[in-house]
């Protein structure tokens, strides 16, 4: 990813952060919808880490190029920006497939009130940023646990209620699709160097 210099911005909900200059070639009030949603706030805090070479989403942020570029019409109508500098790697087909199953998982508990192409372009982010080698909020660009659980609580609510002992969110996510296969040997995410393996994967009690 290219590192580029970045422009301060002021957002709702309580939130800041950056846009990279490059992106946004000066950007004012009518870069951002006139409502913005709460979604359009995850996905800049999302955009504003990824753009910077931080956590570990992949290419389109996994949404692949088409529904980046709606994703980014629905949020960001009047934001240029310039598809040529966006340079991550791909999934790999076995991590590609096995995001699509998270997000399918994760999709199944949606908000209907909100409207599906936004929910489903969460879940296939969360899938995504689920193959990353950290916890799941720092690997999608998050400076805090706590944004991804108000992102899932907005989106997801169901599966922010069913999360009630507060499991780590990869953990939880995946001991999900183990329950759904049956009695079978359960798929590890990728934590493999993460520096809190044991706490996510040691005892519950």
């Amino acid at each position: 990813m290219i590192a580029a210099p970045t422009t301060s911005i002021s957002l709702p909900h309580g939130h800041s952060g950056t846009i990279p200059s490059a992106m946004i070639h000066g950007l004012n009030a009518s870069a951002f919808p006139e409502k913005m949603s709460r979604n359009t706030v995850f996905m800049h805090d999302i955009l504003s880490s990824w753009w910077r070479g931080l956590g570990a989403m992949p290419a389109w942020l996994g949404l692949g190029r088409p529904r980046f570029r709606a994703m980014m019409n629905r949020h960001f109508p009047n934001l240029p920006w310039e598809e040529s500098r966006i340079i991550a790697p791909e999934l790999s087909e076995h991590k590609r497939l096995e995001s699509m199953e998270v997000a399918e998982l994760i999709h199944r508990h949606a908000d209907r009130s909100l409207p599906e192409e936004e929910t489903f372009d969460v879940a296939l982010m969360i899938g995504a940023g689920c193959q990353g080698q950290n916890h799941l909020y720092q690997d999608m660009g998050f400076s805090t646990r706590q944004q991804l659980a108000a992102m899932i609580a907005w989106n997801f609510p169901a599966l922010k209620r069913a999360n009630h002992r507060d499991m780590k969110w990869k953990k939880f996510i995946y001991k999900q699709l183990c329950l759904e296969d049956g009695p079978y040997v359960c798929r590890s995410p990728s934590c493999a160097v993460c520096p809190d393996y044991s706490v996510c994967f040691g005892p519950e009690e």
